[in-house]
Parts: structure tokens; C-alpha cells; sequence
């Protein structure tokens, strides 16, 4: 049986699946909203790449802007995450609440859940959340990657 692989550097954190309707999503002074099934900051899931920020850049359907990484498939935004939410320049905000760059794994658990453990990751540990959002423990703890698709 093939298992996912979860680099040890990394904690990952996909934000999925949320159902609520339309909401703006946008970069508040320096602070970017996470909202799931939506976007982090000024990245939408779903838009045009026409339609991204001025200065984002794509190569081979993988691009940047201001510390926030998107795939693109075809012409749409199909993923946006932070690579390692310790660098990022600017706050992470989630249902209103700051998330701490150096926040534990307990922690994110709590603001996240109930959450529910994800079997068969190799080099680390995931669990399913509350809302469509997946939370992954790499070893060691170095890295923490945020992640909405």
C-alpha cells in the first residue's frame, strides 16, 4: 500500500471544503485573512491568473506574491499556501483570531478542531479538522506550511 509522504521540515495545514458564501478576502494593514474554500490575503481560490495581484509571479503553474505561494492549473488558482508561517512578513488571522507564527501543535489543534488523526502519513502526523481544515505535524517541528485548496 503506497502511503502519502509528509516531509519531516514540514507542518502542514490545509484549509478545504468550507461552505460558507462569499466572503471578502484581503490583506488587512499586515495582517492576511485566512478563509477556507477562499483565499489567504489577496489570493482567491479560483480566479483568473489574469486576475492576481500586480507583481505575482508564475513559472510551470506555480507562482509568488508577498510570501504567499499559488498553483495555478489551466487559468485558475486551483491552491494558495504559506510555505513556512515562522517567515512570513505579515500576521495569519483565521475566524478573527491571530495565529501565532510559533503557535504548538496542541494549539493549533485547539483552534482548528475537533480534530480527528489522518493514517498513513510518512514523516509526520496529519489530523482531519473541523471546517475542511487538515493539519500535518512533521518531525522535529521545523517549518509550518498553511495551505487552502
Amino acid at each position: 500500500m503506497k502511503r502519502a509522504h509528509l516531509p519531516e521540515y514540514w507542518l502542514l495545514v490545509l484549509l478545504t471544503g468550507c461552505q460558507c458564501g462569499h466572503r471578502e478576502v484581503a490583506t488587512v494593514g499586515q495582517e492576511m485573512v485566512v478563509v477556507p474554500g477562499e483565499g489567504i490575503g489577496p489570493i482567491r481560490l479560483g480566479v483568473r491568473r489574469s486576475d492576481l495581484p500586480a507583481g505575482t509571479s508564475i513559472v510551470d503553474g506555480v507562482g509568488a506574491f508577498e510570501g504567499l505561494q499559488v498553483s495555478v492549473y489551466g487559468d485558475r488558482v486551483v491552491e494558495v499556501w504559506v510555505e513556512d508561517l515562522r517567515s512570513l512578513s505579515k500576521d495569519l488571522v483565521f475566524r478573527g483570531q491571530p495565529v501565532d507564527p510559533q503557535i504548538s501543535p496542541e494549539d493549533l489543534k485547539r483552534l482548528f478542531g475537533p480534530c480527528e488523526p489522518i493514517p498513513e502519513l510518512i514523516g509526520g502526523d496529519g489530523y482531519d479538522c473541523a471546517g475542511g481544515v487538515r493539519l500535518g505535524f512533521g518531525l522535529h517541528g521545523q517549518g509550518v506550511q498553511l495551505r487552502l485548496r
